[in-house]
Protein backbone atom coordinates (compact mmCIF):
# COMPACT_ATOMS: atom_id res chain seq x y z
CA UNK A 1 0.00 0.00 0.00
CA UNK A 2 3.05 2.62 -0.68
CA UNK A 3 1.08 4.83 -3.25
CA UNK A 4 -1.49 4.88 -0.41
CA UNK A 5 0.68 5.79 2.27
CA UNK A 6 1.93 8.71 -0.24
CA UNK A 7 -1.42 10.49 -0.81
CA UNK A 8 -2.39 10.19 2.36
CA UNK A 9 0.64 12.32 3.23
CA UNK A 10 0.24 14.32 0.29
CA UNK A 11 -3.30 14.80 1.92
CA UNK A 12 -2.27 15.21 5.75
CA UNK A 13 0.03 17.98 4.55
CA UNK A 14 -2.60 20.08 2.68
CA UNK A 15 -5.21 19.12 4.67
CA UNK A 16 -6.83 23.06 4.97
CA UNK A 17 -7.54 22.30 1.11
CA UNK A 18 -8.91 18.93 1.47
CA UNK A 19 -11.11 20.14 4.37
CA UNK A 20 -12.67 22.99 2.00
CA UNK A 21 -12.93 20.74 -0.94
CA UNK A 22 -15.07 17.75 1.45
CA UNK A 23 -17.07 20.93 3.01
CA UNK A 24 -18.07 22.59 -0.62
CA UNK A 25 -19.00 18.97 -1.53
CA UNK A 26 -21.33 18.32 1.60
CA UNK A 27 -22.94 21.71 1.32
CA UNK A 28 -23.51 21.12 -2.40
CA UNK A 29 -25.44 18.36 -1.47
CA UNK A 30 -27.22 19.66 1.74
CA UNK A 31 -28.70 22.59 -0.58
CA UNK A 32 -29.38 20.14 -3.24
CA UNK A 33 -31.75 17.92 -0.68
CA UNK A 34 -33.37 20.67 1.17
CA UNK A 35 -34.16 21.96 -2.48
CA UNK A 36 -35.68 18.36 -3.40
CA UNK A 37 -37.86 18.39 0.12
CA UNK A 38 -39.05 21.80 -0.85
CA UNK A 39 -41.01 20.12 -3.75
CA UNK A 40 -42.30 23.33 -4.77
CA UNK A 41 -45.11 23.07 -7.00
CA UNK A 42 -44.08 26.27 -9.69
CA UNK A 43 -40.63 28.29 -9.76
CA UNK A 44 -40.90 30.97 -7.20
CA UNK A 45 -38.49 32.96 -6.14
CA UNK A 46 -36.80 30.42 -2.63
CA UNK A 47 -36.65 27.94 -5.58
CA UNK A 48 -34.70 29.53 -7.68
CA UNK A 49 -32.59 30.87 -5.00
CA UNK A 50 -31.81 27.77 -3.67
CA UNK A 51 -31.26 25.99 -6.72
CA UNK A 52 -28.78 28.93 -7.59
CA UNK A 53 -26.70 28.03 -4.51
CA UNK A 54 -26.73 24.39 -5.07
CA UNK A 55 -25.55 24.96 -8.53
CA UNK A 56 -22.27 27.87 -7.69
CA UNK A 57 -21.24 25.19 -4.26
CA UNK A 58 -20.92 22.32 -7.10
CA UNK A 59 -19.65 24.92 -9.87
CA UNK A 60 -16.89 26.14 -7.00
CA UNK A 61 -16.21 22.89 -5.70
CA UNK A 62 -15.54 21.18 -9.22
CA UNK A 63 -13.36 24.44 -9.78
CA UNK A 64 -11.08 24.04 -6.48
CA UNK A 65 -10.87 20.00 -7.07
CA UNK A 66 -9.31 20.63 -10.29
CA UNK A 67 -6.88 23.00 -8.94
CA UNK A 68 -6.22 21.07 -6.40
CA UNK A 69 -5.61 17.68 -8.67
CA UNK A 70 -3.46 20.01 -11.06
CA UNK A 71 -1.58 21.71 -8.24
CA UNK A 72 -0.49 18.60 -7.01
CA UNK A 73 0.83 17.23 -10.47
CA UNK A 74 2.88 19.87 -10.46
CA UNK A 75 3.64 21.05 -6.30
CA UNK A 76 3.23 18.19 -5.04
CA UNK A 77 2.37 18.64 -0.94
CA UNK A 78 2.98 22.11 -1.19
CA UNK A 79 0.20 24.06 -0.03
CA UNK A 80 -2.04 26.51 -2.46
CA UNK A 81 -4.44 28.93 -1.23
CA UNK A 82 -8.75 28.83 -2.56
CA UNK A 83 -7.68 31.54 -4.82
CA UNK A 84 -4.95 29.69 -6.45
CA UNK A 85 -7.10 26.72 -6.87
CA UNK A 86 -9.49 28.13 -8.40
CA UNK A 87 -7.70 29.85 -11.02
CA UNK A 88 -5.96 26.73 -12.12
CA UNK A 89 -9.39 24.68 -11.98
CA UNK A 90 -10.95 27.05 -14.01
CA UNK A 91 -8.70 26.08 -17.02
CA UNK A 92 -9.96 22.71 -16.85
CA UNK A 93 -13.76 23.58 -15.94
CA UNK A 94 -15.07 23.32 -19.47
CA UNK A 95 -13.22 20.16 -20.45
CA UNK A 96 -14.61 18.51 -17.16
CA UNK A 97 -18.33 19.23 -18.17
CA UNK A 98 -18.26 18.01 -21.91
CA UNK A 99 -16.61 14.84 -20.14
CA UNK A 100 -19.55 14.48 -17.54
CA UNK A 101 -21.73 14.97 -20.24
CA UNK A 102 -19.78 11.83 -22.24
CA UNK A 103 -20.05 9.96 -19.41
CA UNK A 104 -23.20 10.20 -17.95
CA UNK A 105 -25.95 11.27 -20.64
CA UNK A 106 -26.32 8.03 -21.97
CA UNK A 107 -26.48 6.14 -18.73
CA UNK A 108 -28.89 8.76 -17.84
CA UNK A 109 -31.22 8.05 -21.01
CA UNK A 110 -31.16 4.10 -20.67
CA UNK A 111 -31.82 4.53 -17.04
CA UNK A 112 -34.62 6.37 -17.69
CA UNK A 113 -36.06 4.27 -20.33
CA UNK A 114 -35.51 0.86 -18.52
CA UNK A 115 -37.01 2.61 -15.73
CA UNK A 116 -40.14 3.41 -17.57
CA UNK A 117 -40.54 -0.37 -18.83
CA UNK A 118 -40.23 -1.54 -14.95
CA UNK A 119 -42.48 0.65 -14.07
CA UNK A 120 -45.32 -0.41 -16.93
CA UNK A 121 -44.71 -3.93 -16.95
CA UNK A 122 -45.01 -5.13 -12.92
CA UNK A 123 -47.50 -5.51 -11.18
CA UNK A 124 -49.22 -2.13 -9.18
CA UNK A 125 -47.31 -2.82 -5.67
CA UNK A 126 -45.58 0.36 -5.86
CA UNK A 127 -43.35 -1.24 -3.26
CA UNK A 128 -42.42 -4.34 -5.62
CA UNK A 129 -41.58 -1.71 -8.16
CA UNK A 130 -39.45 0.44 -5.93
CA UNK A 131 -37.14 -2.44 -4.95
CA UNK A 132 -37.48 -3.71 -8.70
CA UNK A 133 -35.86 -0.18 -9.83
CA UNK A 134 -33.47 0.20 -6.75
CA UNK A 135 -31.46 -2.84 -7.70
CA UNK A 136 -31.58 -2.29 -11.39
CA UNK A 137 -30.23 1.14 -10.60
CA UNK A 138 -27.85 -0.06 -8.16
CA UNK A 139 -27.02 -3.40 -10.02
CA UNK A 140 -26.53 -0.99 -13.72
CA UNK A 141 -24.52 1.32 -12.35
CA UNK A 142 -22.21 -1.06 -10.74
CA UNK A 143 -21.66 -3.28 -14.04
CA UNK A 144 -21.11 0.50 -16.15
CA UNK A 145 -18.49 1.36 -13.27
CA UNK A 146 -16.80 -1.49 -13.49
CA UNK A 147 -16.75 -2.15 -16.93
CA UNK A 148 -15.70 1.76 -18.23
CA UNK A 149 -13.24 1.19 -14.83
CA UNK A 150 -10.21 2.28 -16.67
CA UNK A 151 -11.53 5.25 -18.63
CA UNK A 152 -13.10 6.60 -15.50
CA UNK A 153 -10.12 6.45 -13.27
CA UNK A 154 -7.43 7.46 -16.18
CA UNK A 155 -9.35 10.15 -18.39
CA UNK A 156 -9.81 12.85 -15.84
CA UNK A 157 -6.60 12.14 -14.64
CA UNK A 158 -5.13 12.31 -18.58
CA UNK A 159 -6.85 15.84 -18.46
CA UNK A 160 -5.42 17.67 -15.29
CA UNK A 161 -1.87 15.91 -15.38
CA UNK A 162 -0.99 16.41 -19.53
CA UNK A 163 -3.45 19.47 -19.76
CA UNK A 164 -4.81 17.94 -23.07
CA UNK A 165 -8.60 18.21 -24.73
CA UNK A 166 -10.95 15.33 -23.92
CA UNK A 167 -11.18 13.68 -27.44
CA UNK A 168 -6.72 13.36 -27.23
CA UNK A 169 -7.04 11.91 -23.63
CA UNK A 170 -8.79 8.92 -24.71
CA UNK A 171 -6.42 8.07 -27.35
CA UNK A 172 -3.56 8.11 -24.77
CA UNK A 173 -5.24 5.75 -22.47
CA UNK A 174 -3.84 2.68 -24.25
CA UNK A 175 -0.55 3.55 -22.90
CA UNK A 176 -1.53 2.77 -19.03
CA UNK A 177 -2.39 -0.55 -18.01
CA UNK A 178 -4.37 -0.88 -14.68
CA UNK A 179 -2.62 -3.55 -13.72
CA UNK A 180 0.50 -1.45 -12.73
CA UNK A 181 -1.41 0.61 -10.62
CA UNK A 182 -3.73 -2.20 -7.92
CA UNK A 183 -3.98 -0.19 -5.34
CA UNK A 184 -5.77 2.47 -7.38
CA UNK A 185 -8.13 -0.69 -8.46
CA UNK A 186 -8.31 -1.57 -4.87
CA UNK A 187 -9.81 1.62 -3.43
CA UNK A 188 -11.84 2.06 -6.49
CA UNK A 189 -13.96 -1.00 -5.67
CA UNK A 190 -14.00 -0.21 -2.20
CA UNK A 191 -15.73 3.24 -2.56
CA UNK A 192 -18.13 1.58 -5.07
CA UNK A 193 -18.49 -1.38 -2.02
CA UNK A 194 -19.23 1.26 0.69
CA UNK A 195 -21.55 3.52 -1.65
CA UNK A 196 -23.56 -0.13 -2.46
CA UNK A 197 -23.56 -0.39 1.03
CA UNK A 198 -24.59 2.95 2.10
CA UNK A 199 -27.96 2.54 -0.29
CA UNK A 200 -29.08 -0.95 0.83
CA UNK A 201 -28.96 0.99 4.29
CA UNK A 202 -31.41 3.89 3.03
CA UNK A 203 -33.48 1.54 0.74
CA UNK A 204 -34.18 -1.52 3.68
CA UNK A 205 -33.05 -0.03 7.33
CA UNK A 206 -33.27 3.53 7.21
CA UNK A 207 -36.70 3.54 5.80
CA UNK A 208 -39.68 1.30 4.88
CA UNK A 209 -39.31 -2.30 4.81
CA UNK A 210 -41.77 -4.84 3.20
CA UNK A 211 -44.44 -2.50 4.04
CA UNK A 212 -42.84 -1.99 7.76
CA UNK A 213 -40.64 0.62 9.14
CA UNK A 214 -37.21 -1.05 10.05
CA UNK A 215 -35.81 2.12 11.29
CA UNK A 216 -37.02 5.63 10.26
CA UNK A 217 -34.76 8.12 11.59
CA UNK A 218 -35.63 12.04 12.30
CA UNK A 219 -34.99 14.45 9.93
CA UNK A 220 -32.12 15.87 11.81
CA UNK A 221 -30.91 12.03 12.21
CA UNK A 222 -31.36 11.75 8.61
CA UNK A 223 -28.67 14.92 7.81
CA UNK A 224 -26.15 13.50 10.55
CA UNK A 225 -26.29 10.49 8.21
CA UNK A 226 -25.97 11.64 5.45
CA UNK A 227 -22.88 14.23 6.28
CA UNK A 228 -21.15 10.83 7.71
CA UNK A 229 -21.61 8.94 4.76
CA UNK A 230 -21.00 11.94 1.99
CA UNK A 231 -18.09 12.72 3.95
CA UNK A 232 -16.69 9.46 4.04
CA UNK A 233 -17.53 8.66 0.13
CA UNK A 234 -16.09 12.46 -0.69
CA UNK A 235 -12.50 11.49 0.71
CA UNK A 236 -12.21 8.10 -0.30
CA UNK A 237 -13.15 9.69 -3.64
CA UNK A 238 -10.50 12.60 -3.62
CA UNK A 239 -8.01 10.14 -2.28
CA UNK A 240 -8.58 7.89 -5.87
CA UNK A 241 -8.39 11.22 -7.61
CA UNK A 242 -4.84 12.12 -6.33
CA UNK A 243 -3.66 8.29 -6.41
CA UNK A 244 -4.80 8.64 -10.62
CA UNK A 245 -3.23 11.74 -11.24
CA UNK A 246 0.13 10.48 -9.27
CA UNK A 247 0.38 7.19 -11.94
CA UNK A 248 -0.37 8.63 -14.91
CA UNK A 249 2.18 11.95 -13.95
CA UNK A 250 4.78 8.85 -12.53
CA UNK A 251 5.05 7.67 -16.64
CA UNK A 252 6.55 11.24 -17.53
CA UNK A 253 4.61 11.90 -20.99
CA UNK A 254 4.59 15.18 -21.87
CA UNK A 255 1.82 16.39 -24.65
CA UNK A 256 1.11 19.91 -26.22
CA UNK A 257 -0.82 20.85 -29.00
CA UNK A 258 1.74 21.04 -31.31
CA UNK A 259 4.11 18.27 -31.21
CA UNK A 260 1.69 16.37 -29.64
CA UNK A 261 2.56 13.24 -26.46
CA UNK A 262 6.09 12.95 -26.10
CA UNK A 263 8.18 11.31 -23.58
Amino acid sequence: MTEIKKTLAILKARWPEVALIIGMHLLGILSKRFFAQLRPKSISAISLIIAFVSLLFLLIGTLIRCGFLRTICLEGSKRQSPFVLLRVGIHFLWRMFVLSLIYSLPFIFSCLIISNVIHRYTNSDGLTSSNILFWFNTLYFIFVNLVLIKLILLIPALIIVLDCTVFNSFSFIRRYKLLNAKELVILYCANIAIGLFVSILWQYCWGTCCGTTCFSPTETSQYILRVISSTVTSFLSLIIAVTAVRFVASVDLVYDDHSGLRK
